[in-house]
C-alpha cells in the first residue's frame, strides 16, 4: 500500500462513515427517547434512496400509495381506540391533526411526480415521504407498546425489519439501482481526486449533527426529549406527552435515513436490503457511544467506516466479519463497567393468573388435559402420512424441522429468560459439518452427527462463557451480531461453498437403502421431534430444569434460593444449541 492508496481509502472511509454517524445518531436519538433499539433504521436508507431512484428514472414511487396506506392504518387506529374509550369526536379530530401533515406531504408528492421536476426537488419529495411515514410508523408499532420492556421493543424491532424488507422488495423489485450525483465535480486533492458528491455527504452530515445538537440542548422540543429520556413518568407528571416525543423522535430518524439514502445513492448500488447492513453499521457505533452519547457515537461510526474501508483492501471477503465481531467485546466492556444493570433482574418473569386454581383436584384436571392433548398430538403425528398427499408430507417435514429449531429456542427464551438471535448460527454449524464430512471425506451423515454433537458443544460453550456476562438488552445485541458474524463468514470461506453453498452431499441411508420419498422423512423428522419433546419435559420436571426456570424470575432473585445462575444460563444455552444438531 502507497501513500495514493491509503488517501483514496480514507476518502472512501469518511465518506462511509459520516452516512453511519449520522445513522448512529438516529439510532442513539431513538433508543434515548423511547427505549427502542430501531433496527429497521437502515430500512430509512433504502427506501429513501430507491424512492429517489424511482423518481428519478420518471416513474411513480410505491413509496407513496405506501404512505397512504399508513395514513388510512393511523385513522382507523384512533378510530377504533376513541370507540372504545367513547371519545370518538376528540380522538379523530386529534388523528386528524396528526395525519395532516403527512396528507399534505403526500399531496405534494403526486403532484410533484405529475411533472418534470428538477433532481434537488425529486431528492426533497423522496425524503419528505419517507420522513411523514417515520411519525405514523411508530403510531401503529410502537405507541401500543410504549411500556414493554426494553427486550420486547427489540424483538418487534426485528420483526419490523423483516416486514420492512419485504415491502421493499415488493415495491423495488430485487435488481440493484443508482441515481445521478447531486453534484458531479471532482477536485484533485494531493494527487487523489475528491468527488463533489463526497463533500456533499461530509457537509451535510456535520451540518444536521450540528443542528440536531443545537435543537436538543436550546429549544424546547429538544429538553422536553431530553426529560423524556431522562424520566419517562416524570415527564408525564410535567404535563409533557410521551407519545409526541415518540413521533417526533421517529420524524428525526426517518428523516435521517432518507437523506442518508439519497445521499449515497449516487456511490453506492442500493438494493431493497442494502439498508440494513448500512444501518447496523451505524448501529455498532450508536454502540461504541453506549447508546447513549452523540459525538462519541458518531466518531465511532467514522472510525468503523476506515476500518471497514481499510479492512476491503486487507481481507475484502471478511470485511463485514471484522466490523461486527467488534460488537460483542464492545457490549461486554459496557456490562463491566456497569457491572449488573437493574434490568437484567427484570425481564419478566412468568406472572401466576390472579385467579389460579391450585387446589389438588384443578391440578389433577390440568394435567388429565395435557395428557389427553399430549395424546392426540401423538396420534395426530402418526395417522398424517395415511392422510396427506407426498406434497403435503413435504411441507410437514419443514414444519417439523422448524419446530425442533423451535424447542431450542423454547428452552433459553421461553423458560431461562435468554433472548439469542444466533441459534441459526448453531443450526448453520451442524449442517456444514455434516455436509463437509459427508460430501468431502464419504462419510454417511449418521456418522458424522457424534462430531456435529462434539463440535457444537465446544462452540456452544465458547459462547456461552462469553454472551451470558452480558445483562439486560446487550445480551440479544450481541447475539444478533454474532449471527451476522456466522453469516458473512460461512458465507466468505471456500470449504462452505460461498455464497451458493455446498453441494454433492450424499444423501442418508439406513441399512445401505437410500430415503428418498417426504413420507421416508417424515418418519425420521417427526420421531426426532417427539424424542426431543419427552426429553424436554422431564428437563423442565428436574431439579436442574426448575433451576433454569428461576432464572427468568432474575438473577438475584434465584441466586438467593441457592440457584448458580452462571451454571443454569450456561447450560440452557448448551443444550439449546445441541438440540439443532439432527442430520436429517
Amino acid at each position: 500500500m502507497n501513500l495514493v492508496i491509503a488517501l483514496f481509502l480514507a476518502q472512501d472511509g469518511i465518506a462511509n462513515g459520516v452516512v453511519y454517524a449520522l445513522l448512529a445518531v438516529a439510532i442513539v436519538l431513538l433508543f434515548s427517547v423511547t427505549r427502542i433499539t430501531f433496527v429497521p433504521q437502515g430500512e430509512f436508507v433504502s427506501f429513501g434512496a430507491l424512492t429517489f431512484v424511482t423518481m428519478q428514472d420518471g416513474q411513480r414511487p410505491g413509496t407513496l400509495p405506501l404512505l397512504g396506506l399508513l395514513i388510512i392504518l393511523h385513522l382507523i387506529a384512533d378510530l377504533v381506540g376513541g370507540w372504545r374509550s367513547q371519545r370518538v369526536g376528540s380522538l379523530i379530530k386529534s388523528s386528524l391533526r396528526s395525519v395532516a401533515g403527512a396528507a399534505i406531504v403526500l399531496a405534494l408528492a403526486y403532484a410533484a411526480t405529475s411533472f418534470q421536476t428538477p433532481l434537488l426537488v425529486k431528492a426533497v419529495v423522496a425524503i419528505a415521504v419517507i420522513s411523514a411515514a417515520g411519525p405514523l410508523l411508530y403510531r401503529l408499532v410502537y405507541q401500543p407498546l410504549a411500556d414493554a420492556s426494553v427486550l420486547v421493543l427489540l424483538i418487534v424491532s426485528v420483526a419490523l425489519h423483516f416486514v420492512m424488507t419485504g415491502v421493499a422488495l415488493y415495491i423495488f423489485g430485487p435488481s440493484g439501482q443508482r441515481s445521478a450525483p447531486l453534484i458531479d465535480i471532482t477536485w484533485p486533492v494531493m494527487g487523489v481526486p475528491v468527488h463533489g458528491q463526497t463533500l456533499l455527504i461530509i457537509g451535510v452530515t456535520v451540518l444536521v449533527i450540528g443542528l440536531l445538537y443545537f435543537a436538543s440542548q436550546h429549544t424546547l422540543y429538544g429538553k422536553a426529549m431530553q426529560a423524556v429520556a431522562l424520566n419517562r413518568t416524570g415527564a408525564r407528571l410535567m404535563g409533557i406527552s410521551t407519545a409526541l416525543a415518540g413521533r417526533t423522535s421517529f420524524l428525526l430518524a426517518a428523516f435521517i435515513g432518507a437523506l442518508s439514502g439519497v445521499l449515497i445513492s449516487p456511490t453506492t448500488t442500493i438494493l431493497y436490503d442494502t439498508g440494513f447492513l448500512l444501518g447496523l453499521k451505524g448501529f455498532v457505533g450508536a454502540i461504541l457511544g453506549g447508546l447513549a452519547s452523540y459525538p462519541l457515537s458518531a466518531l465511532g461510526a467514522v472510525l468503523i467506516g476506515l476500518l471497514e474501508s481499510y479492512s476491503s483492501f486487507f481481507a475484502s471477503t471478511y470485511k463485514e466479519v471484522i466490523v461486527f465481531s467488534l460488537v460483542i467485546p464492545i457490549l461486554l466492556i459496557q456490562t463491566l463497567r456497569q457491572h449488573r444493570i437493574k434490568e437484567d433482574d427484570d425481564h419478566g418473569g412468568e406472572a401466576l393468573p390472579a385467579q389460579l386454581d391450585l387446589s389438588p383436584e384443578a391440578l389433577q384436571r390440568r394435567r388429565q388435559i395435557k395428557t389427553g392433548l399430549s395424546i392426540a398430538f401423538v396420534l395426530a403425528v402418526a395417522a398424517a402420512p395415511l392422510a396427506f398427499s407426498e406434497y403435503t408430507i413435504a411441507l410437514l417435514n419443514y414444519v417439523g424441522l422448524a419446530a425442533i429449531v423451535a424447542l431450542g429456542l423454547v428452552l433459553l427464551t421461553g423458560v431461562a429468560g435468554l433472548t439469542s438471535f444466533a441459534q441459526a448460527a448453531y443450526v448453520g454449524i451442524g449442517a456444514y459439518i455434516t455436509g463437509y464430512f459427508s460430501s468431502v471425506y464419504g462419510i454417511s451423515p449418521w456418522l458424522t452427527l457424534p462430531l456435529a454433537l462434539a463440535v457444537a458443544f465446544v462452540l456452544a460453550l465458547l459462547g456461552s462463557l462469553i454472551t451470558v456476562r452480558l445483562s439486560g438488552h446487550y445480551l440479544p445485541l450481541a447475539t444478533l451480531s454474532l449471527a451476522i458474524v456466522a453469516y458473512y463468514l460461512f458465507a466468505g470461506l471456500e470449504a462452505t461453498g460461498g455464497q451458493a453453498g455446498m453441494s454433492g452431499i450424499p444423501a442418508l441411508s439406513i441399512a445401505g437403502i437410500p430415503i428418498q420419498s417426504p413420507k421416508e422423512f417424515y418418519v425420521g423428522i417427526w420421531g426426532a421431534l417427539l424424542l426431543l419433546q419427552l426429553g424436554m419435559s422431564n428437563l423442565l420436571d428436574s431439579r436442574p430444569g426448575r433451576a433454569i426456570r428461576a432464572v427468568k424470575s432474575g438473577t438475584i432473585m434465584a441466586e438467593s434460593l441457592g440457584v448458580n445462575t452462571w451454571t443454569m444460563k450456561i447450560a440452557a444455552f448448551v443444550i439449546a444449541c445441541l438440540r439443532r444438531r439432527w442430520p436429517v
